[in-house]
């Protein structure tokens, strides 16, 4: 396991220091980049390479010790993930002058990833949790692994829905994925707020709770990626058409019930252990997946049917 570890990070950090020079170079000679994208350019590079480093050392740190194998090693492969997501849609569906040209879709990729750390720090200011001290840093996995999982995807989603379409430039995909992530941060804390979701995550460590969420939330960033995109206009324009991504209100809505729901049967859970009756905490996990891909379908089915309305 500590090889392939070695393996995924050392593939991963070498391959954005090798092109970085070159892409630069190129970019700046070439493509004739201005003072600002330059600026954002390197903000860009030293706050994903922070982040990456960041996460896969304390990853590192974390290998030995045998009872979170499973959690360190999804972990891993997260930032991987993330970039797969961000350049197919850079390569295929983005503005064709990021499309074509290998140094704007590597400029885009670096945006995103400090897009990503960004986010990640602003999903434990409002859901408090974290991927160090709610997974990796505990005895064993934890049922928080799903919603980090599904928060670091749903971040990636939202903003590679914000770079499909053609725009000026760079603070277009920051002002349209910035609608994104703000809905998907106050609609997840609402979910929190009314059912207490994270909490019984972090803390009660439901497991069919987190798989929910996990869902959930990955499911929300695809919706309102998919919100975020389109060829830019205007400012007012752009906050007009997300208003498309109102799909996620139900889907938060059903989310809500959901979480009460269980809620309500965790309770009766509790007061049977009480009464000394068994139960089997197994037999929820199957029906929380049901649900998280009810969740997953819901954004699809959306999505799909908005892009053929259009």
């Amino acid at each position: 396991m500590t090889g392939m570890v070695g393996v995924i990070v050392g593939t991963f950090i070498i391959a954005f220091l090798s092109i970085f020079a070159g892409l630069f170079l190129y970019g700046s000679e070439v493509l004739d980049i201005s003072f600002a994208e330059s600026w954002l350019f390197f903000v860009s590079l030293i706050g994903s390479l922070w982040f990456l480093m960041a996460w896969y050392v304390a990853i590192a740190k974390a290998w030995p010790k045998d009872k979170r194998g499973r959690s360190r090693f999804v972990l891993t492969l997260l930032p991987p993930a993330a970039f797969l997501i961000i350049t197919v849609i850079l390569r295929t569906i983005a503005d064709p002058t990021v499309a074509e040209s290998a140094f704007w879709t590597f400029f885009y990729v670096l945006l995103g990833f400090l897009w990503v750390s960004i986010g990640m720090f602003a999903a434990n200011y409002f859901f408090d949790l974290s991927w160090r001290d709610d997974v990796l840093n505990q005895t064993r996995d934890q049922p928080a692994l799903y919603p980090v999982i599904g928060s670091f995807i749903g971040l990636s989603l939202i903003y590679a829905g914000a770079n499909i379409g053609e725009g000026p430039g760079w603070w277009c995909v920051l002002f349209a994925g910035g609608l994104g992530i703000a809905a998907w941060l106050v609609l997840g804390y609402a979910v929190h707020k009314v059912t207490g979701a994270f909490d019984t995550v972090t803390i009660d460590r439901d497991a069919p709770c987190g798989i929910r969420m996990g869902f959930y939330l990955a499911a929300s960033g695809l919706i309102l990626g998919k919100a975020s995109s389109g060829d830019w206009t205007s400012f007012g324009a752009t906050v007009i058409e997300f208003l498309i991504g109102w799909y996620i209100l139900p889907l938060t809505l059903v989310a809500i019930y959901v979480e009460k729901l269980y809620a309500k049967k965790r309770q009766e859970k509790l007061a049977a252990v009480r009464s000394n009756r068994q139960r089997d905490e197994g037999s929820a996990i199957l029906p929380a997946f049901a649900w998280g891909m009810a969740y997953i379908i819901i954004a699809i089915v959306t999505v799909t049917g908005v892009t053929l309305w259009m």
